[in-house]
């Protein structure tokens, strides 16, 4: 049996925090986990972009990060043992990236092309692993699969994903399952831990340890986190 590879998304709930991150790491780590990620943008392009509107504009410029702190998570991160890797929403947050250990493309971002062909030369540049989420009942990402099939440029892999948070119909539950690979969105207390042993890849979201700063990085990810000290019931039979 082979374990599969466990990335922890931490999402946007690093708090600008190294030392936060580094602990966080630290535990995913000593609890099984293979690598760590967090979610990466510009607030500005954001708004241009009609990503998020100007009511949200001061909740997304809080807990924005510049590159230098992307590159002081990604050392902490590495320093504990683990790989780093990023969702980046805008085409900005993607440029001038330091090395990363993969990318990951949301399933909410797969619609904006250069941003998909961006993360893509990111990822051929530095050689490195391509994680897309897709919903299984829109032909625009088999449109993807078979983009990245046909260049053959870089490793890749397709994550099943669900839109809901949290997840907590069983039948979508059951069908999520039906992949090798996914990223989960389901509520921690209905995840069925047995089925884990027959994925490749598994995306869980975490929350860290410590607390908010402020109650602008409350995030429906919350809603789907799991505790740190949880984890190790989802790993203990890998």
């Amino acid at each position: 049996m082979t374990t599969p590879y466990l990335i922890a998304e931490l999402g946007l709930l690093h708090y600008r925090n190294v030392d936060g991150v580094r602990d966080t790491a630290r535990k995913v780590k000593r609890a099984g986990f293979h690598a760590l990620k967090i979610q990466h943008y510009t607030t500005e392009d954001m708004l241009l972009e009609k990503k998020i509107t100007q009511k949200q504009y001061g909740k997304y410029a809080e807990r924005q990060i510049s590159h230098l702190q992307l590159s002081q998570f990604a050392l902490a991160v590495r320093e504990e043992g683990l790989d780093f890797g990023i969702t980046a929403h805008n085409m900005r947050a993607a440029l001038d990236l330091p090395p990363l250990d993969f990318y990951k493309l949301g399933h909410g971002d797969t619609d904006d092309t250069p941003l998909c062909l961006e993360i893509l030369k990111q990822a051929v540049i530095h050689n490195k692993r391509l994680f897309v989420s897709v919903k299984e009942d829109e032909e625009k990402y088999q449109a993807i699969c078979n983009v990245l099939y046909e260049t053959g440029l870089v490793p890749y892999t397709i994550l099943g994903t669900t839109t809901e948070y949290p997840t907590t119909d069983e039948d979508t539950i059951t069908r999520l399952f039906k992949w090798k690979a996914i990223s989960s969105h389901i509520a921690p207390e209905l995840f069925p831990i047995p089925l884990v042993s027959n994925l490749t890849y598994l995306e869980l979201h975490v929350k860290p340890d410590i607390e908010p700063p402020s109650p602008v990085w409350e995030s429906k990810d919350l809603s789907c986190s799991w505790s740190l000290s949880d984890l190790p019931k989802l790993t203990a039979g890998l």
